[in-house]
């Protein structure tokens, strides 16, 4: 009976552990990312860069006009964060200005 209990507890529990693994990969490959991307930077040397991190490529399509910053900027998600946790790329339209982290988990 007790390894019955514990079987279900298994299998319950089975999801949720994996969910919590799959976000840390994510988190990683984002952070990692985004501590590769420095200032000055070609936008062209990204996509090579988001290959060899694991990253969509598709992220680096969706650049808006930062007015507070005066510049552009694209996002890219650990998308198990729900948009939590991002590397924001700050940049001209040709070389990185800055790329950090924004946490907002």
């Amino acid at each position: 009976m007790m390894i019955r209990a514990l079987r279900v507890v298994g299998v319950i529990a089975s999801p949720f552990v994996l969910f919590a693994f799959w976000s840390l990969w994510e988190v990683h490959q984002v952070t990692s990312f985004c501590e590769d991307v420095h200032q000055g930077a070609s936008l062209g040397t990204l996509p090579g860069l988001a290959a060899r991190h694991g990253i969509g490529l598709h992220w680096m399509n969706g650049s808006v006009f930062d007015a507070q910053q005066r510049d552009w900027v694209f996002f890219v998600p650990a998308k198990s964060t729900m948009g939590d946790y991002t590397c924001a790329v700050h940049h001209d339209k040709v070389v990185v200005i800055s790329a950090k982290i924004d946490d907002m988990r």
